[in-house]
């Protein structure tokens, strides 16, 4: 966000639920078929239920179908590189939303949303963080740990792992 590239701070922002929720119900047989398929869709909404305020700004800038919508315009980035078509489902109203930047609110219009791109971000990093810390002693889940190569610990780590220990 501080260096100001909005849609890649986005994406982040958007892939963080699917990574939370995966560690979140692993194990979990309502959320992964016996043949390890993942019901995607489900695991990011309810962890967005969960886990994004519900009194926040998400839910305040795009109503109660936020969980959804975000799953709609992770997909759409992710999968097509758009966010053109987005709309978001509140109360059986189907309405646009826009993404603003430079803003620090939502707009409310007659068919419309406008939401900051900022504020958004930031409510999903805090959500995630959050999570993070009230969980990250129940976790058990594998994480891939990456080695500082500035760092002469980790250089050691990474010759004792490739079999190159000094004599």
């Amino acid at each position: 966000m501080a260096e100001k590239n909005h849609f890649a701070a986005l994406a982040v922002a958007l892939m963080l639920p699917s990574m939370c929720s995966r560690i979140e119900y692993a194990g979990n047989a309502a959320y992964c078929n016996p043949s390890g398929r993942w019901h995607d869709r489900d695991c990011y909404v309810d962890w967005c239920k969960n886990y994004i305020s519900p009194s926040g700004f998400t839910e305040l800038g795009l109503g109660t179908g936020y969980p959804f919508f975000l799953y709609s315009l992770r997909c759409d980035m992710l999968h097509a590189g758009t966010t053109l078509n987005t709309h978001v489902v509140s109360d059986g109203v189907s309405e646009s939303v826009e993404l603003m930047i430079n803003s620090g609110g939502v707009c409310h219009l007659e068919d419309a949303r406008a939401i900051s791109i900022e504020q958004l971000c930031c409510d999903i990093f805090r959500s995630a963080e959050n999570w993070f810390e009230n969980y990250k002693y129940d976790l058990n889940t594998p994480c891939q740990e990456v080695l500082d190569m500035s760092d002469k610990k980790d250089r050691d780590v990474l010759d004792e792992r490739l079999g190159r220990v000094d004599e």
